[in-house]
């Protein structure tokens, strides 16, 4: 199988007990299709394959961080208390 995107010379969890590690990633129309060794998903490269070297970062595929700080969280929903806005001062208190 030809991969569209290598991601290559890092640390890749894979969750597989058999195989907890690899060093290399493939991609192909957006799914991952390997995860082991560089020269395992090298192989599958094309000319057309988009290269990232890792430089040794983890990578842990499927984890999304999507947490938010409350400090930043409430002015995404409600404006910050002002003397024009005074609505808001008697929420916040």
């Amino acid at each position: 199988m030809n991969i569209d995107l290598a991601f290559y010379n890092g640390r890749i969890s894979t969750l597989n007990p058999s195989r907890p590690e690899g060093s290399a990633l493939g991609v192909s129309s957006g799914n991952i299709v390997a995860a082991c060794s560089n020269d395992e998903v090298l192989a599958q490269a094309t000319a057309g394959t988009q290269h990232i070297d890792l430089n040794g970062r983890r990578v842990i595929p499927g984890l999304n961080d999507s947490h938010l700080h409350m400090i930043h969280a409430g002015s995404l929903h409600w404006p910050a208390p002002t003397i024009e806005n005074p609505q808001m001062i008697k929420m916040v208190r």
